[in-house]
């Protein structure tokens, strides 16, 4: 048996604590991945939503000129209306 001032004593005790970093070196490591497989799959998902925002952006706008090309006919159309029927 190992007596607290022996050398073998604090030999068993350093051990113990070297497998307990090395436990925390593991643990630390493992979380480092499982974060950085998280913020790839963060950054895939934006590159993603940011494609479809770009894409939903450009049908608004072209649904936006398209609109304002109908106000404009419609306008042109009551305009006609006014002069071939004009009001009693």
């Amino acid at each position: 048996m190992f007596t607290p001032g022996s050398v073998h004593f604090r030999l068993e005790e350093e051990e113990q604590q070297r497998q307990k970093l090395q436990l925390e070196k593991v643990s630390t490591e493992s979380k480092l991945k499982k974060n950085e497989e998280d913020l790839a799959i963060q950054t895939d998902n934006n590159a993603k939503l940011s494609k479809d925002k770009k894409i939903l952006e450009e049908k608004l706008a072209e649904m936006t000129s398209n609109l304002a090309e109908e106000e404009e006919k419609s306008k042109g159309l009551s305009k006609l209306k006014v002069i071939i029927l004009p009001s009693p």
